[in-house]
């Protein structure tokens, strides 16, 4: 199978697994209680999962696409992310598909981030995963385009906090919660070279 056809055919695969990308949600008060170890084991175990010989490259994507989501939904407290994510985004790497599976599913946190008729701890679940997406493709910026259309993407969305969703992080972790539009406007303030007219809607 040539490049452009395997990168054509990983486009069309989380085209299609977006449209899905908020039916399955996790809730980060229930992976914040995870021991990091654990939750090391639990990524590990679902990288060697999709790496077996019999497993359909689709369905090898979903499940590293989805071992992505659940890891970028766990508040980074403790520094979890790492350990953790050196070997899931070598995986994704493998599949030629880390940037294009993390924009996809950044998509779906913004749908989420923006969504007043899901539940609190939801929508606060996907500002979390949006916060570490950010720390995440903030060192690589600079030189990478699909990271670039990340924080765009981020930058644009103009995410309003929701009221509940901000209370629940205060009294479920203390935690503070900032506009992920405004966390993405101040990186791109650190970026001169960076403007928002780059951004395609």
């Amino acid at each position: 199978m040539s490049y452009m056809i395997l990168r054509f055919l990983i486009y069309f695969l989380l085209t299609f697994f977006s449209l899905f990308s908020i039916a399955k949600t996790y809730k980060y008060k229930e992976l914040m209680n995870i021991k990091p170890y654990d939750f090391l084991v639990q990524v590990k175990v679902q990288i060697e999962k999709s790496q077996k010989n019999d497993i359909p490259p689709a369905l090898q994507l979903e499940l590293l696409r989805e071992t992505l989501k659940r890891t970028l939904s766990r508040p980074d407290r403790d520094n979890t992310l790492i350990e953790v994510m050196p070997p899931l985004r070598a995986a994704l790497e493998n599949l030629s598909s880390f940037g294009v599976t993390l924009l996809s599913l950044t998509n779906g946190a913004l749908l989420v981030a923006k969504n007043k008729d899901l539940s609190p701890e939801v929508i606060a679940t996907s500002y979390f995963f949006l916060e570490n997406t950010l720390s995440e493709i903030r060192p690589l910026l600079a030189s990478n385009k699909v990271f670039m259309q990340i924080l765009m993407a981020i930058h644009d969305a103009n995410i309003k906090v929701n009221p509940k969703a901000k209370s629940y992080r205060r009294l479920h972790g203390i935690f503070k919660t900032h506009s992920p539009s405004l966390l993405a406007k101040k990186i791109l303030a650190l970026n001169p070279s960076k403007k928002p007219t780059a951004s395609k809607r």
